[in-house]
């Protein structure tokens, strides 16, 4: 289109620059769960029995060592999520 590469690498810097600026101001919002880390076991899913269950499309395995007061916390975020 007859421009200069000079000129094409000048207007592809400007182009970068808006697309780098434009993310920047772009700012998605992230929540953390806390979680202990003595509730993660190093076990396989096979060595124990289970129950799984998907709430609002999180699964959460529950096991015999799941205690009560995590599996609270767990389904007291998930049903909150939407």
């Amino acid at each position: 289109h007859n421009i200069t590469t000079a000129n094409y690498y000048y207007r592809f810097a400007q182009v970068r620059k808006a697309c780098l600026e434009q993310i920047k101001n772009d700012k998605t919002e992230q929540k953390l769960v806390q979680v202990q880390t003595e509730q993660w076991k190093k076990e396989t899913p096979s060595s124990y029995s289970s129950l799984e269950m998907n709430i609002n499309g999180i699964v959460v395995r529950v096991t015999e060592s799941t205690s009560e007061e995590l599996l609270k916390k767990v389904l007291r975020v998930t049903v909150n999520v939407k």
